[in-house]
């Protein structure tokens, strides 16, 4: 066992020991979190949608309430029309004057007085970036009206807004009820999306220092040198896993301090994401630097899991204004797992119990690249030896 720690120590050694490594690794990161989340968050707050809510006389009351919500703090300009409007509303959408129609009928309406969540009919061009943020406003509006009503059942909805609007700590629960999901924006998505991205970006120092080692005969002579080839593999494996997860760990320190990204909202569910998703990368890790030919497919097989990963897997946009198809292909990846976790806690509110299917998701792909990555280097160490 001693063996394969000073195998690990000795990796770790190599990759941190150089500045440049710990800038792009950790302050890059960094630096895109504060300029994409800022960016984000001023996009966002300079447009405001315009949304045309239908409601018959029986759910004035409540679209009132829901109204207020929509406007302030919601960031949409709304209008309340009676539901024979509804062809005209759609027609204004399609022209675009119109991000959105909501058609609250007395179903919905009962349904947020019950503090239950309601089944709104929303209709939106989900391809037009305002339709988009229409949605994702709308929807986090959905969840202020459930906690609204939470907070003051027994009076109308009009009264629960006004006590949501005055308590903050309420506030700070309207971002996750009952398990239903709520789209990030801001912050929430740049920095678990950040921080996935450039945890993926680490795989070029640790496979580098794997491939180099099987081309230069190192794996052969540790073999011969009475180290087992498990031994070998578990060394370069546990540093490889340590550099991912003290990365991440970093940044989600960072995100909480600097951005105030909720991550120590259940810090055991975080951690729960980050050892799935440090054992994949060092699992894929392991495989890179087992499957390269030359030093440059290194940094290309590397930089293209990066891409990959990241871009569909929903790092740079929240998979769900991305369609139903690129949503399907983007939950085949197991960083749109690790994704959901950290935004299960970071968005939507949920505790630990809610990273526990994603994180068994991304386990289930490391063992798969696990096992790839032993017979590959089974037959490289055999080969040397």
């Amino acid at each position: 066992m001693s063996r394969v720690w000073a195998l690990a120590r000795k990796d770790l050694v190599q990759v941190v020991r150089d500045k440049k490594i710990a800038f792009v690794l950790v302050v890059m990161p960094l630096v895109f979190t504060a300029a994409f989340g800022t960016a984000f968050e001023r996009a966002d707050e300079a447009v405001v949608p315009r949304v045309l809510v239908l409601a018959d006389e029986a759910s004035r009351e409540v679209a009132a309430g829901f109204l207020r919500l929509l406007e302030d703090p919601g960031g949409l300009d709304v209008e309340i029309l009676a539901p024979s409007a509804r062809e005209s509303a759609i027609d204004e959408v399609k022209r675009k004057q119109a991000q959105a129609v909501v058609v609250l009928a007395p179903a919905s309406a009962s349904a947020l007085r019950r503090a239950e969540r309601p089944s709104l009919e929303v209709i939106a061009d989900q391809g037009d970036t305002e339709a988009s943020l229409a949605l994702r406003r709308i929807e986090a509006t959905v969840f202020r009206a459930i906690v609204a009503a939470r907070a003051a059942p027994a009076g109308p909805l009009d009264d629960a807004v006004a006590a949501w609007q005055g308590r903050a700590a309420v506030q700070r629960l309207a971002f996750g009820v009952d398990g239903d999901k709520l789209v990030p924006s801001g912050m929430r998505q740049a920095s678990p999306g950040i921080l996935i991205q450039f945890a993926i970006m680490s795989l070029i120092g640790s496979a580098g220092i794997l491939f180099a080692e099987r081309k230069q005969g190192m794996l052969a002579r540790l073999l011969a040198g009475s180290m087992s080839r498990s031994a070998i593999i578990a060394g370069h494996g546990l540093a490889m896993f340590a550099l991912a997860f003290g990365q991440m760990l970093i940044l989600v320190v960072g995100g909480q301090v600097l951005f105030g990204v909720e991550y120590a909202r259940a810090p055991l569910g975080i951690v729960i994401v980050l050892v799935a998703f440090g054992l994949f990368l060092a699992a894929l890790a392991l495989c890179i630097g087992a499957f390269a030919k030359k030093e440059d497919h290194v940094v290309l097989l590397s930089l293209a899991a990066m891409f990959a990963l990241s871009g569909l897997g929903g790092a740079w946009v929240p998979l769900d204004v991305m369609g139903d198809t690129l949503k399907t292909v983007g939950h085949l990846l197991p960083s749109a797992w690790a994704l959901d976790g950290l935004q299960n806690i970071v968005v939507r509110g949920q505790g630990a119990a809610s990273t526990l299917r994603p994180a068994g998701v991304v386990l289930l792909w490391a063992v798969g690249f696990g096992a790839l990555a032993v017979w590959r280097l089974g037959r490289n160490t055999a080969t040397r030896a």
